[in-house]
């Protein structure tokens, strides 16, 4: 995205990182592996990584503890600042770095209020603290409908909301299946699985939250109702701390038709997308989700809980895919059903999910920043 922003002739803009972490390689505690990711991340467009107290290491809110951001806004002379997120402590700074130098600030998070407790003392400070924070936002790039609202109910004024939706490289991920169509016989040789068989594709972290173990269950209830002569696969990617009880339950209920194939880097998801029927994240917490968009991309059907924040957007019941209680492993199960045994729905709906995330692109991203900064900075930034 940051590419194809840098690349409109009427924008100008620097990109200010807290941390070069994820261009060296980490080690990734979700995934539980080392992560380097085997796309470019930094070429074409400008930017720097800021100075810093200590190592890059980066922590929910408190490392890395970077510094000089006022002098280098100042070097820079921004027309406006565009600060992702507002949780950790240098997005805060930042934020008040703007304001004490008049330059307009924006904000883009992902928030959609599904994840938090709304009751107790806690939250009450919680929300008055945001409500004060947004009062001196001058526009908010909201990525979709839950995330408006979110906005909304801390008392964001509309006239400050403009749709920057969250978006993938659609180009990308539909050429890549495309590609990995002409190879779909050489995985299902590597994954032992027989041609035409139906394949449920789980791609995410195996954590508690994201409920791997639910999806598990439904498909072992489905397997009854499956017609003999096609049973269908289940193919997780990824890898976590719920891998070893997944692998137990499997071994447990005795299931072959299962593959655990671990964590797979970016240029290897379309491969996986392009090969399964039906996509499935169970998740009970998701601020968005976006390898929905990606598998969307692929023209596939997908099955998500109630708790992903890009269901409203992405996932219309019946239409896209469905939608099921998070928790509900009969409701989930019963969804699978139907779309393994229905080719002509999941190629129905695989179609209609490729018209739908085409609206969220990038195009769509540089329009809704373009109306933020007219808005705020009175014209276009020159």
């Amino acid at each position: 995205m940051l590419r194809q922003l840098a690349q409109d002739p009427e924008l100008e803009m620097h990109v200010f990182y807290m941390s070069d972490m994820s261009v060296r390689g980490f080690d990734d505690p979700g995934f539980g592996v080392r992560v380097k990711w085997d796309v470019p991340l930094l070429g074409g467009y400008k930017h720097e990584f800021l100075r810093k107290i200590g190592d890059s290491k980066v922590t929910p809110l408190l490392r890395p503890l970077v510094i000089g951001l006022e002098e280098t806004f100042r070097k820079e002379r921004l027309d406006a600042l565009w600060v992702h997120g507002y949780k950790h402590q240098a997005a805060i700074r930042a934020l008040f770095a703007g304001w004490r130098m008049g330059i307009p600030t924006l904000v883009r998070g992902e928030s959609n209020g599904h994840d938090k407790n709304n009751d107790g003392f806690g939250c009450r400070v919680r929300n008055e603290v945001l409500r004060r924070l947004f009062q001196k936002i001058d526009a908010f790039l909201y990525v979709g409908k839950l995330n408006r609202e979110f906005y909304l109910r801390k008392g964001v004024s509309p006239s400050k909301l403009f749709f920057m939706p969250y978006s993938v490289d659609n180009s990308f991920f539909q050429n890549a299946a495309r590609e990995a169509s002409k190879s779909r016989s050489e995985l299902l040789r590597e994954l032992n699985i027989p041609q035409g068989s139906p394949i449920i594709l789980y791609s995410a972290k195996l954590l508690p939250w994201k409920r791997p173990l639910d999806l598990l269950e439904a498909y072992h209830r489905l397997l009854p109702e499956a017609p003999v002569d096609c049973t269908p696969y289940l193919v997780y990617v990824g890898d976590g701390s719920e891998r070893e009880r997944l692998q137990q339950r499997i071994n447990f209920l005795s299931l072959n038709s299962v593959r655990l194939v671990g964590f797979k880097n970016q240029s290897e998801l379309p491969r996986y997308y392009e090969a399964c029927d039906v996509f499935v994240l169970p998740s009970e917490r998701e601020p968005w989700g976006l390898a929905v968009n990606e598998v969307l991309n692929a023209g596939k059907p997908v099955v998500v809980t109630d708790r992903l924040g890009c269901a409203p957007d992405l996932v219309r019941n019946g239409e896209s895919g469905f939608v099921v209680p998070v928790g509900d492993v009969a409701a989930l199960s019963s969804r699978l059903a139907d779309l393994i045994r229905d080719r002509e729905l999941r190629s129905r709906m695989g179609d209609a999910g490729k018209q739908i995330v085409s609206q969220f692109s990038y195009e769509q991203d540089i329009f809704g920043l373009k109306r933020a900064l007219t808005q705020v900075c009175g014209k276009l930034p020159s």
